[in-house]
């Protein structure tokens, strides 16, 4: 089974249950897209000050991202661990009417920073946006499997 290990900054989401049903479906989603059993990630869920800190630290950068990934691809046991995402939650509250779908996106995109895609040039942009869209509307799907599973 994969393994995302979680730590969010302070009080900034305090429904654990959209947590726990978030990190269930990743897991489900990455086996099934991904077709990875024993892979493992971090993920941290802050804020805009955390996320600038963070920026500022890793890549110079003195603003709020709304994702950021970082690859490390280190074996963890019996597991392949992938590396880190971070997700900055002010930013998803801020854009998307529905935070779950924004942290579903957001994740997708930090995964396929992990996994090697860039957005540097129109053409990989393209790529990659088509992947986002693609690995979305799976994960909605895999929603409704997973529903009529813990049924």
């Amino acid at each position: 089974m994969s393994k995302i290990f979680l730590f969010k900054e302070g009080n900034i989401i305090k429904n654990n249950k959209f947590l726990k049903n978030f990190i269930k479906e990743a897991r489900f989603f990455i086996k099934k897209v991904f077709k990875k059993n024993k892979i493992s990630l971090e993920l941290y869920l802050v804020n805009d000050q955390k996320i600038i800190e963070i920026n500022k630290r890793t890549r110079g950068k003195d603003y709020a991202a709304n994702v950021l990934s970082f690859s490390l691809e280190t074996p963890m046991g019996k597991h392949l661990f992938l590396g880190e995402i971070v997700l900055n939650i002010d930013f998803i509250n801020r854009k998307y009417k529905k935070p779950l779908d924004g942290t579903i996106f957001l994740f997708i995109h930090g995964l396929l920073h992990i996994l090697g895609y860039v957005h540097d040039k129109k053409s990989d942009r393209i790529i990659m946006e088509s992947l986002e869209d693609r690995f979305f509307q799976k994960w909605k799907d895999l929603q409704k499997e997973l529903v009529l599973l813990n049924s």
